[in-house]
């Protein structure tokens, strides 16, 4: 390949990339939210977790989503998965809307071979708006695939109107745990800096 047409095919992959990201904004921004919450999702009871909770609701749900992956299981290992990537009141809430943000939400990133705890995985990311208490959030879902089954692995939810004060605001930052809540967030943040589809 001569110089000029690897030029060209980089320039190609690069706006295929921008063109991409801004199919992405324009779903996340406008996209009716495909699940809303009241945020009395998963309270604290006696002698039930969290985790056990969520897990006794996808269980009574399928215990599966249906996505562009293919069949995700949902159950007690990807709950505790997702939990150990850190928790808080609004992930457990958003753990009520994994479903659908799977079955109803936009591949922001490919599966494809990534780098999970230092080795690659095959990973893929789904996000879609969901309502939380009225205001609008994005939730990404994190799903990891083996030789036998695509799994929920981890899941994060964002503000949305902290996306776009990020946007509109380059040198302002998310205060970013080191989890893959980091990774997630990175993604989003790129896609909400991308300019408007024409």
């Amino acid at each position: 390949m001569s110089t000029d047409n690897l030029i060209n095919a980089t320039s190609f992959s690069e706006d295929s990339e921008k063109s991409a990201k801004a199919v992405q904004k324009k779903f996340l921004l406008e996209h009716p939210t495909v699940k809303e919450l009241d945020g009395n999702e998963f309270l604290p009871i006696p002698d039930k977790t969290i985790t056990q909770q969520v897990a006794a609701y996808y269980y009574h749900i399928g215990g599966k989503a249906i996505c562009q992956f293919g069949e995700v299981k949902l159950d007690k290992r990807g709950v505790k998965n997702s939990y150990g990537h850190g928790i808080g009141r609004l992930k457990a809430i958003a753990f009520a809307s994994v479903k659908e943000v799977l079955e109803k939400g936009i591949v922001i990133l490919e599966m494809a071979h990534h780098h999970v705890h230092n080795k690659k995985q095959q990973t893929g990311i789904i996000a879609a708006p969901i309502l939380i208490k009225k205001e609008r959030y994005i939730c990404a879902v994190e799903v990891i695939r083996n030789k036998v089954t695509n799994r929920l692995y981890t899941h994060e939810v964002t503000l949305q109107k902290i996306l776009l004060d990020v946007r509109s605001n380059p040198s302002q930052s998310f205060d970013i745990p080191a989890t893959n809540q980091g990774e997630m967030a990175k993604i989003l943040q790129d896609i909400f800096s991308a300019n408007n589809l024409p």
